[in-house]
């Protein structure tokens, strides 16, 4: 009886490179009596299955609403009459920025994993020192510097998809389907 093994990518090389192109098949490699077995598949998506709106999106955080807001920020700051007093700029994301206040716990909670001694010291919580042990515990080697899986590192996605959980009255979160990345930009370039 013949066994089948996973769907691997085929390099063709075009163009010097070695990643995918539109031109890659895959192949399925399988065994029986006879020796190994290849068959060539052709990709399942293709550029011209992706919805145009998708091909020409852009993300521009730092585009003309950002260059406008700065404008009016210099204006306001030279005396010129506005009916607001100052330009919060929402679009970013920057939370401090726009006068939030940081959490005091993601904060003693990123000391420690970055200098795991102060676990042993009294200048921390027991609750930030617990979640800080939960995570050097997920970390290769027990230390955040290690590489990690690239959508993140596992403790900290199954903590998100608690979070979310929680947040939304009970309805499932797929750790697995969680990316951490530093901001949304990256976040995009990403995907």
């Amino acid at each position: 009886m013949p066994a089948t093994f996973t769907s691997c990518p085929t390099f063709n090389g075009i163009n010097g490179t070695n990643g995918l192109s539109d031109s890659v098949e895959t192949s399925s490699v399988s065994s029986d009596e006879d020796g190994i077995i290849i068959k060539p598949h052709k990709k399942v998506l293709t550029p011209e299955m992706v919805n145009e709106g998708i091909k020409i999106m852009s993300y521009a955080v730092r585009g003309p609403l950002m260059i406008r807001a700065n404008e009016l920020e210099k204006e306001v700051a030279e005396g010129v009459k506005k009916p607001f007093s100052n330009v919060i700029k929402a679009n970013i994301g920057d939370a401090h920025a726009m006068g939030n206040k940081p959490i005091t716990f993601i904060r003693q909670v990123m000391a420690i994993i970055t200098h795991p001694p102060l676990l042993e010291t009294d200048a921390f919580p027991e609750d930030a020192k617990s979640r800080a042990r939960d995570i050097l515990a997920g970390c290769r080697g027990g230390s955040v510097g290690s590489y990690s899986d690239s959508p993140g590192i596992e403790i900290i996605r199954r903590h998100v998809a608690s979070y979310i959980k929680e947040r939304d009255g009970g309805i499932e979160s797929d750790w697995k389907q969680i990316m951490l990345c530093a901001g949304a930009s990256e976040g995009i370039r990403g995907i």
